[in-house]
């Protein structure tokens, strides 16, 4: 996601190895300033694990559809609904069509939706 090496190591450290929770300190930069006792810090120590723990899905992404950077456009795919009721749908200008199989592994910026 494009952190630095030692920053993503010093989440994941404080995280216990928790990618979810590592991750939420990343975004919320609980660690830019290096001091162990930023508010987050502080509230995971008291016992409120929520102050530093969330949970997030993949909600859409957007992809490039060519055979270079120098040609083609880019496309995006978006999740609509649920659990078993989950559809995905690629929108490419202005058609929108069901996506079966969505591959944000080839994506180039992913969206992600916090759920707790």
């Amino acid at each position: 996601m494009g952190f630095p090496h030692d920053a993503a190591r010093k989440a994941l450290a404080k995280a216990d190895g928790d990618t979810g929770r590592a991750l939420d300190r990343l975004l919320s930069g609980a660690d830019d300033d290096g001091d162990d006792n930023t508010a987050a810090a502080s509230a995971a120590a008291a016992g409120d694990e929520s102050a530093v723990s969330s949970q997030f899905e993949l909600t859409g992404f957007v992809s490039h559809k060519g055979s270079s950077v120098h040609c083609g456009h880019y496309v995006a795919s978006v999740r609509h609904g649920l659990g078993d009721e989950t559809q995905w749908f690629l929108i490419n200008d202005a058609r929108v069509a069901a996506q079966p199989t969505p591959e944000p592994e080839h994506a180039y910026l992913l969206f992600f939706t916090r759920t707790e």
